[in-house]
């Protein structure tokens, strides 16, 4: 309660017209937090660390800071019994979080998370896409495309399908690239034993 209610004034401070907000939400003696999914951006979130209990998926702390040498600090005020129960530390893929965890809590297993490995995938697929507009400005099959190529296919409409169709037929490469990508969100949802993932893993890198 009292991490949500900061979370809630850190916004206030920093967007004085969000106040209503927070009033509407936090009169009572706890605050919501998945009302703040909608505030999610730059502004709020590029000095903070949220830090969360996985397995009891609840917020444990708010951090104003983000550098690795507060972290260090933090955790390591949290004393050696504290970080050495730690199994596993998700987080992105910036050095400050994962060289905290590997100074700190030698049992933890490090783990990126899936949402960032994603973005890494559609960022790489977009980036391709765009690669082969630039060499052919004028293939109609590329245009407004990339929403399309990151969309889930299950989630296609008809139109969109066609239009994937067609850009496929015109570039094979780009459908490969697209297969790869999905390859890996489909390695996320089917396997549900790490011995099982890295085995499947290994054989498509091979």
């Amino acid at each position: 309660q009292s991490v949500m209610r900061r979370i809630c004034l850190n916004v206030v401070k920093k967007r004085p017209s969000f106040r209503w907000r927070y009033w509407r939400i936090c009169r009572g003696q706890w605050c919501r937090p998945f009302m703040f999914v909608r505030l999610n951006s730059t502004w709020l979130t590029q000095n903070l660390c949220v830090v969360v209990d996985l397995e009891r998926a609840c917020v444990l702390d708010l951090l104003p800071d983000r550098k690795q040498a507060y972290l260090l600090s933090y955790f390591q005020k949290k004393g050696r019994a504290y970080c050495e129960q730690i199994e596993v530390f998700s987080c992105d893929m910036w050095d400050g979080f994962v060289n905290t965890a590997r100074k700190l809590m030698p049992n933890a297993t490090i783990v990126v998370d899936r949402f960032h490995v994603m973005g890494q995938l559609h960022q790489a697929l977009d980036q391709y896409r765009r690669a082969l507009r630039r060499a052919d400005p004028d293939a109609e099959e590329l245009k407004r495309l990339k929403w399309v190529l990151l969309k889930h296919p299950e989630d296609l409409t008809q139109e969109e399908t066609m239009r994937l169709e067609q850009a496929f037929e015109a570039f094979p490469q780009l459908e490969q690239a697209w297969q790869l990508k999905e390859d890996l969100r489909l390695w996320f949802d089917t396997f549900d034993t790490p011995e099982r993932a890295d085995r499947w893993l290994s054989a498509w890198i091979e």
